[in-house]
């Protein structure tokens, strides 16, 4: 597909290397990566790379803290995203996963907004769910608008489209999306434990509006 991104996501060719401890302070003992990625465009230009360290005590994060979650808590902060409105608010969101944080049986997104570029943040009365998918446009990547539904159903515990992914074919744009909806048995278990991987075609997206069903 021209313009596609060719990511692996498997394997490293040179090692990342650990953050150093003038970063970060002291490093702990046991510090390390957790994930990563590398990704090309098809001309071999950029590598990207994304990595997590752990065991790190930062003294300071040399930014604004949004939200925190202690590790004891069992609720393990991911699947962060941060997004420009047009009136100028910053809107950054999050979920939680590990062992009490019950993403299985309640995936559930929490959102903050900024209203000082990202200085003092609050969290919003919203909760995410994934229950309604729409196809968003931005002509510069910062300031994004809905130009139409695409999916939905009422029932936000056992219904969900997420971590969709996309190509472009012409004026048409194909997408599969990891999906929790009914089937034949008892359905999906939760929003999270998803039971289908279905391939969904949008033709003439350009020409879709509020209206589209």
């Amino acid at each position: 597909m021209p313009g596609a991104v060719n990511v692996n996501r498997s394997t490293f060719k040179d090692e990342l290397p650990i953050l150093p401890s003038s970063l970060y302070g002291e490093r702990s003992a046991g510090a390390g990566l957790a994930s990563g990625y590398r990704g090309f465009t098809p001309a071999g230009g950029t590598r990207l790379q994304s990595a997590v360290h752990q065991n790190l005590h930062p003294p300071d994060l040399s930014g604004v803290v949004v939200n925190h979650s202690p590790a004891e808590s069992g609720r393990y902060i991911g699947s962060s995203s941060l997004a420009l409105l047009p009136n100028g608010e910053y809107v950054a969101s999050h979920d939680f996963f590990g062992p009490k944080a019950n993403h299985t049986d309640h995936a559930a997104t929490l959102i903050f907004v900024s209203r000082d570029n990202g200085q003092t943040w609050r969290r919003t009365k919203l909760t995410a769910y994934r229950n309604y998918l729409v196809l968003a446009s931005a002509a510069d990547l910062r300031n994004w608008r809905v130009e139409a539904p695409l999916l939905y159903h009422t029932d936000t515990q056992r219904h969900a489209w997420q971590y969709v992914d996309w190509q472009f074919e012409g004026d048409d744009i194909v997408f599969v999306s990891r999906t929790a909806f009914d089937d034949n048995l008892d359905g999906a278990q939760s929003a999270h434990d998803a039971n289908y991987l279905p391939c969904h075609p949008i033709q003439d997206f350009r020409c879709l509006g509020p209206d589209h069903t």
